[in-house]
């Protein structure tokens, strides 16, 4: 059970599961609409990890299975010369039983202007993608990877990664 119904997180597990990560690589994967409990655009990785495991929660509350996934994005500002901003996705699995794993994805800077502005208008009700999308033709404002990252990667990409590197750390877990 993948703790979202966007289409973007449910393919991605579907992908991840033909390479056998849970174990049968013909099972069912299904979206739920789980809630994160959080602001539409986690600032930090406190509320982004705090936000997938919200959703988990509410996932595993609505259906049995034998493997749940959790993915949450989130903002994280990072102040070097100047104050930048990258876009990352905490993965959350868990099996049935409660083995759990935790990982995130490759870092995406954000343009600030659009953090900002999404920021000024409130983080509970936008976010930096929308307003990215907003001001450039053709970038999709659930992806914004694939514009951001001139096309060498998509979003989805970035997803299958995080979950590779979860669904190993859970195949290696003890606890």
């Amino acid at each position: 059970v993948v703790a979202s119904q966007a289409a973007m997180k449910v393919g991605a597990v579907q992908k991840i599961m033909k390479e056998k990560c849970f174990g049968d690589p013909n099972g069912i994967v299904e979206g739920v609409k789980a809630p994160s409990g959080i602001g539409e655009q986690p600032f930090g990785h406190d509320e982004t990890i705090r936000g997938a495991m919200n959703r988990l929660n509410s996932a595993k509350s609505m259906k049995a299975a034998d493997f749940y996934v959790s993915i949450e994005n989130g903002i994280f500002e990072v102040e070097i010369t100047q104050r930048r901003y990258f876009d990352v996705a905490w993965v959350v699995i868990e099996k049935a039983g409660g083995k759990q794993s935790l990982a995130h994805s490759v870092g995406v800077e954000m343009p600030a202007e659009y953090v900002e502005k999404a920021l000024a208008e409130g983080f509970d009700k936008t976010n930096a993608g929308t307003k990215l999308a907003a001001e450039n033709p053709g970038v999709n404002k659930q992806d914004p990877h694939k514009w951001l990252l001139s096309g060498q990667a998509d979003r989805e990409e970035l997803l299958i990664g995080a979950l590779k590197a979860a669904c190993g750390q859970l195949k290696k877990a003890t606890v």
